[in-house]
């Protein structure tokens, strides 16, 4: 959804700060955004940190920026536990929101996302998170 509000926002001509870009360029921009966010996604969490790292350019500096988008995505679990529990709050929120998503297009809840499961389940994600 990130990703796609993103390519949104970029259709208005008042909002569309890369309208200067040759195709090509925006294109790649479009792109690295892509499969920056997208490193945001847990099921992919283990993939990433225990990926090696390439000697490719092009595969290091987008290995680089995912990692940079994982760690600020995760810079609330360093914060005081007060900012840290409104940040899971929020989230949780978030990922509900996706879980009904998936409830009315029939499609499997995915793990955490269900507003149903309770509060066990829940410290439990986030031990197993930091775990």
């Amino acid at each position: 959804m990130h990703v796609a509000k993103f390519k949104q926002l970029m259709r208005n001509p008042e909002l569309d700060f890369l309208a200067g870009l040759s195709a090509i360029d925006r294109d790649r921009v479009f792109d690295l955004v892509e499969h920056t966010v997208m490193a945001t996604d847990m099921s992919r969490h283990f993939e990433l940190i225990n990926a090696e790292l390439s000697s490719d350019p092009e595969h290091r500096f987008r290995y680089m920026l995912c990692l940079a988008m994982k760690i600020s995505d995760l810079s609330n679990s360093v914060r005081n536990f007060k900012v840290h529990r409104t940040f899971v709050d929020r989230l949780k929120q978030e990922f509900y929101e996706q879980g009904d998503q998936e409830k009315v297009l029939e499609m499997e809840v995915s793990l955490g996302m269900d507003r149903l499961e309770g509060f066990k389940a829940i410290a439990q994600s986030q031990i197993d998170f930091f775990g």
